[in-house]
C-alpha cells in the first residue's frame, strides 16, 4: 500500500530475519528501495529473537509476557544473535521521511535510536501494544510522551485489533505527525 501511495519515494527496508530476504529482493526489484538485514534499537549490539513456532511473522526482540503466551502460544528463544543498529545509521538519506515501525513491543527502543531520523521525519506510523505483549515494551502512553517530546502529535488511529469481536483491545496502529510538518493536520 505504501509503495503505491509513494511511487517516487526511496524505501529503506529493515528486517532482521534472513528468511525474508527473497521478499525484500523482490520489493527492491520493483521499487526504488534498499534493504538491510538488521534490527534497529537504541544501542548497537546483538540480541536473540523470540519466535512463535508456527508463525514466520510472530517474532520479537523482547521476551513474551505471560499474557501474550496465553493468547498466541509459547515463543521459542533463538540461539542466533541478531545484530541491532541505531536507525540513525540511515539518516544520511534526504528527508522528509515517513517512518513505519512494526517491531512487536520494541517501538520505544527503535525511537530512542532514531533522534536524527526523527528530525527529518514528517509522519510516523506504528503498531503499539495495548496489552503487554512483550516484557518491558513501551505502552501507548510512554510512546505518546516520547513522540510529543520529539515534536510530534497523534493524528490518527487507523486500526484497532481486538482478541475477538467483543474481546479486549490487543494493539492499535497509530499515526504521529511532526507539528508544523507536511503531514500535520490543522484543526480550525
Amino acid at each position: 500500500l505504501l509503495y503505491g501511495a509513494f511511487p517516487d519515494a526511496h524505501f529503506v527496508l529493515i528486517e532482521p530475519q534472513v528468511e525474508f530476504e527473497p521478499s525484500l529482493k523482490r520489493i527492491c526489484d520493483q521499487q526504488d528501495a534498499e534493504y538491510h538485514l538488521v534490527g534497529v534499537g537504541e544501542t548497537e549490539r546483538s540480541i536473540p529473537l523470540y519466535r512463535l513456532p508456527d508463525s514466520p511473522t510472530g517474532s520479537a526482540f523482547l521476551p513474551p509476557s505471560k499474557q501474550a503466551e496465553k493468547i498466541w502460544g509459547e515463543f521459542n528463544r533463538s540461539d542466533t544473535q541478531m545484530p541491532i543498529v541505531k536507525l540513525d545509521t540511515y539518516e544520511a538519506h534526504e528527508g522528509p521521511f515517513l517512518l513505519k515501525i512494526d517491531t512487536e513491543g520494541f517501538e520505544l527502543e527503535v525511537l530512542r535510536g532514531a533522534t536524527d531520523v526523527l528530525a527529518k521525519t514528517d509522519l510516523v506510523l506504528m503498531e503499539v501494544g495495548i496489552i503487554e505483549r512483550q516484557e518491558g515494551e513501551g505502552d501507548l502512553i510512554e510512546i505518546g510522551m516520547f513522540m510529543k517530546k520529539s515534536g510530534f502529535r497523534l493524528i490518527d488511529i487507523p486500526m484497532l485489533t481486538q482478541q475477538s469481536t467483543s474481546g479486549p483491545l490487543l494493539y492499535i496502529d497509530v499515526a504521529f505527525a511532526k507539528i508544523g510538518g507536511s503531514a500535520d493536520i490543522a484543526i480550525s
